[in-house]
């Protein structure tokens, strides 16, 4: 056991730490309600909630994902369709790898590799990343949208 909390990378759990402590200080102060309100609209319809989506996704490049998703589960209790579920989880999930700070892998390997910094990331996978988040709404879209067209 103290082998293992020496191997423990301190920045990486100050990182996990402060970005916990800064999401439940921003639900806590009602910023993550008023994001909602402006991400989602007063009235989620489906479009607002797929816009609302996409664009979780890019934030959640910029902040870590498992903290945004979860304010996001509680920020939209409405009653909505499965497939927004899945579409959310695409969006933060895949959007967390186009930076390498928006992902627990991402900011662990930094941790792990030294090589691995912020801007070799960004010059060698924020594209591809990118694109494979482009690809995976595209395709989601395509898989759901006579489903949605018809549901809403």
């Amino acid at each position: 056991m103290t082998n293992l909390i020496r191997k423990i990378d301190m920045a990486t759990i100050k990182f996990f730490v402060g970005i916990l402590l800064a999401v439940g200080a921003l639900n806590h102060h009602g910023v993550l309600k008023e994001m909602t309100r402006v991400t989602f609209g007063p009235n989620p319809d489906a479009a607002s909630i797929i816009t609302g989506h996409v664009i979780i996704g890019i934030v959640s490049s910029l902040m870590y994902n498992v903290p945004l998703t979860a304010s996001v589960i509680k920020m939209l209790t409405l009653n909505i369709d499965f497939t927004y579920w899945v579409l959310l989880a695409i969006t933060a999930g895949t959007g967390g790898s186009i930076l390498v700070i928006g992902s627990a892998a991402g900011v662990a390997a930094m941790g792990q590799v030294k090589e691995l910094t912020f801007i070799h990331y960004f010059k060698k996978a924020a594209l591809p990343a990118l694109l494979g988040y482009l690809g995976a709404v595209a395709i989601w879209m395509l898989e759901n949208y006579f489903w949605l067209r018809f549901k809403v």
